[in-house]
């Protein structure tokens, strides 16, 4: 028995198949392809960031950390990556906090020493043992440029009272050699100030080793910090001796000006404007109620130190000009 189909109702469906099955495999085509952009990017993204903290790390930027996210392994490199990051600044900080400890523990034997020297009078041994003090203080001093050579730019910040006392801790010993009285106010109490610890210990050692290396023995010395609290936003730290005082302040603060003798650097005013100028603050040289210097410096809490340093400079001579200045033979 045969049976006749017509063509038409044989292939009667065929094309909605074909084109129901072409829809189907190009639906599961573009969401493999879909789904595996979303993969890949949950892959390359953190892996990207993760690369570009490297560079970054390895340019200098030791503030920069990756977000841990991702994968399980790349959630595990990012932590390894901030971990080490952190190990890198505190290495860093030990480095720089080893080279201020050694520039503090020979500065005072080194000004006893130069002293001791300027008093052996005149002969051979007595130029020899000048020669060699003044050598052994310019070493020291290479050690210091050195040191203020390298930058951590990781946020820090430290007790400026905590400082202050552990300086004059250290530059006791020599004023009592010297029978000079100290004074110090406003340092019962915490404040906190956006300064590392080294940098503000360094621009501390700089002022009060001016003090010690400028001024004949005996004369005294004080230093005062004056926290303005939240209606200010700043904190003020005043060094002030009863010495002769500094005849030009714009030449004092000028980078390799100084023509203090053996042992400076001409970095020393230096050295703390720009420490105040790094919070957005600034320093001030003036008369002392004492009756010689007062340097003052000025730190900002608010961190603007996006504030232009010349704009700042060129205030202080306008503001300086008229002022009569007293003379005095020797530059801090």
């Amino acid at each position: 028995m045969e049976v006749f189909v017509p063509r038409g109702v044989v292939t009667s469906g065929v094309t909605t198949s074909w084109l129901v099955l072409a829809g189907v495999g190009l639906a599961l085509i573009v969401g493999a392809v879909a789904t595996a952009d979303r993969l890949g990017t949950r892959l390359v993204r953190p892996a990207g960031r993760l690369a570009d903290a490297a560079h970054d790390l390895g340019h200098g930027e030791l503030g920069v950390r990756v977000p841990e996210d991702g994968p399980a392994e790349l959630r595990a490199a990012a932590a390894a990556f901030n971990s080490m990051a952190d190990q890198v600044v505190q290495l860093l900080a030990g480095e720089r906090e080893l080279a201020a400890d050694l520039s503090h523990r020979l500065r005072t034997p080194l000004t006893v020493l130069r002293l001791n020297a300027a008093s052996l009078g005149e002969g051979p041994a007595a130029d020899q043992t000048r020669a060699a003090v003044a050598q052994l203080e310019r070493e020291v001093d290479q050690i210091i440029r050195t040191a203020r050579q390298q930058k951590t730019h990781a946020p820090s910040g430290c007790d400026a009272s905590e400082v202050i006392r552990d300086r004059m801790e250290f530059w006791s010993a020599l004023a009592e050699d010297e029978n000079r009285t100290v004074r110090l106010a406003g340092v019962d109490r915490t404040v906190r100030v956006p300064v590392a610890r080294p940098e503000l210990g360094a621009a501390l050692d700089a002022l009060l080793g001016n003090v010690f290396r400028h001024t004949p023995e005996g004369t005294a010395l004080a230093v005062d910090v004056h926290d303005g609290g939240d209606a200010s936003n700043s904190v003020i730290i005043l060094v002030s001796d009863a010495g002769p005082g500094i005849a030009d302040p714009d030449a004092a603060l000028r980078r390799g000006h100084g023509d203090g003798g053996p042992g400076s650097t001409g970095l020393g005013l230096d050295i703390v404007r720009r420490v105040a100028e790094s919070t957005g603050g600034d320093l001030r040289i003036g008369r002392s109620m004492l009756g010689g210097t007062e340097v003052r410096v000025w730190l900002s809490l608010n961190g603007a130190g996006s504030a232009d340093p010349g704009q700042r400079r060129r205030g202080r001579k306008r503001k300086s000009r008229g002022r009569t200045r007293p003379k005095e033979p020797a530059e801090h």
